[in-house]
């Protein structure tokens, strides 16, 4: 059995522990709701830039920065800007509860005022520049289908490929990022390790109830086809997208989880929930069907019904322990453990409760809900390669 807790703090910031038994590190992950799919198109970037600011520029109570504490002490640290919230998590040695509360009281640090200069911006900025540029040069397909999906589902002004543009970093100030301050409430923490996960939110005051909603990203979603152009690609890649309501009877995150694999088994397409993954933030009500290529006749296979009884059967037992495994090892880790309940507590969802929904799932309540997901109706994005005369991608 799995032992957490969540609760929430006085000034409204969200909070969950949980025991990893036999763990040496403690883990500490902070989740702030907003993300690249935020970012306006005249601010694009600008969310990836604050991940940047707020993990290397935020300081402790003591003023020291809290990047250089975790690093000074033997840890490791690590931040990461998602669709709709951005993290960031360390993982340290920590050998009795007072060290575990000061390394919470150093974690919530992020959530107050950076210190920066804007030479220290100009760094992040180009920083910044780099990672999108060398992650764009490993794979034309960098991105896809994780955010360029959205375009396919999201109205306004979202940018169709949040991750390599950075129109918001050209002009931008300190000033324009408004300091770094954090709303508690938009905020969560979480903690993983060889701990008392009751003990812990005791010892933080921490009210034991928490009332957050399972957190939809597109409350009303429209639907429509994007095609886009990209150099360098051998083949067209096509994402159909869904957003699927998980407040109704018979649908939550871990039969979903159920569900995509027995998709997978038995379409055309790879299916899974969420944009970066199942787990790895609060978008697990979108379901994305991806595929790369085409058929023979140069026609891609469009997702089809389940097909038949037998493969329903022979897919859904595989498809459950999959299920099971993926959790498992997300909750066998300190790292990914804290990572997960913070991201859990801040949107409205119960990994323990996903766990048991998957080992208790019923075949036939699974398989209906695959017919409830084939029938969603989806909006797709298609990439189409460009053809380039020798020299021609050079020059452009």
């Amino acid at each position: 059995m799995v032992e957490q807790a969540q609760g929430v703090l006085a000034d409204g910031t969200r909070v969950a522990a949980l025991r990893v038994p036999g763990a040496r590190a403690l883990g500490v992950s902070v989740a702030v709701a907003g993300g690249f799919a935020d970012d306006s198109a005249a601010g694009a970037g600008r969310a990836h830039l604050v991940e940047h600011l707020r993990h290397h520029h935020a300081v402790d109570a003591s003023s020291q920065f809290i990047d250089a504490a975790v690093l000074s002490a033997g840890g490791l640290s690590n931040a990461q800007t998602y669709p709709f919230h951005t993290e960031y998590s360390f993982l340290v040695p920590a050998d009795d509860r007072r060290s575990v509360l000061d390394w919470i009281g150093r974690a919530r640090g992020r959530l107050e005022p950076w210190r920066a200069t804007p030479a220290d911006l100009a760094r992040e900025i180009d920083l910044v520049r780099r990672e999108v540029a060398e992650r764009a040069a490993r794979s034309p397909l960098a991105g896809f289908p994780w955010c360029t999906a959205l375009s396919g589902i999201a109205g306004g002004d979202r940018p169709q490929d949040a991750l390599s543009d950075l129109a918001g970093l050209d002009d931008v100030s300190l000033a324009d990022l408004d300091g770094g301050r954090v709303d508690p409430r938009s905020a969560a923490i979480g903690i993983a390790g060889d701990v008392d996960p009751a003990a812990i939110l005791a010892d933080l005051d921490a009210s034991p109830s928490v009332t957050a909603a399972p957190f939809h990203p597109l409350s009303s979603p429209t639907p429509r086809e994007i095609s886009l152009r990209r150099i360098g690609l051998g083949a067209p890649a096509r994402s159909d997208i869904r957003l699927i309501d998980l407040t109704q009877p018979g649908v939550s995150r871990g039969l979903l989880m159920i569900a995509t694999r027995i998709l997978s088994a038995t379409s055309g397409s790879a299916w899974r929930s969420g944009l970066f993954g199942e787990l790895l933030g609060p978008d697990a009500a979108l379901v994305l069907a991806t595929q790369i290529g085409a058929t023979d006749d140069g026609v891609f296979r469009l997702p089809t019904p389940l097909s038949g009884a037998r493969a329903h059967h022979a897919a859904f037992e595989p498809a459950r322990r999959g299920a099971a495994r993926a959790i498992d090892e997300y909750l066998s880790g300190t790292g990914t453990a804290s990572a997960l309940v913070a991201r859990d507590v801040l949107a409205g969802f119960d990994v323990v409760a996903d766990r048991s929904a998957v080992a208790d799932a019923v075949e036939h309540d699974v398989i209906d809900l695959c017919a409830h997901i084939l029938q969603a109706p989806s909006g797709r994005v298609v990439w189409e390669p460009v053809v380039t005369r020798p020299g021609a991608e050079a020059a452009a």
